[in-house]
């Protein structure tokens, strides 16, 4: 995928919203799906506690 922005998930859990990146799926020698990967060099990280649906 390319030109993508949203908002993604850091090992340590941090959410983080990235843009102008290109995402790929990463598969094992026997095509098992393992994860993404992505490539961007727009990002900040967001509120460690986002706000409430009802705010």
């Amino acid at each position: 995928m390319d030109d993508y922005a949203g908002v993604r998930v850091a090992a340590s859990g941090r959410r983080f919203l990235i843009a102008g990146a290109c995402v790929w799926n990463l598969m094992d020698s026997a095509g098992r799906y393992r994860g993404q990967a992505a490539r961007f060099a727009e990002w900040r990280l967001l509120d460690a506690d986002p706000p409430s649906v009802n705010e």
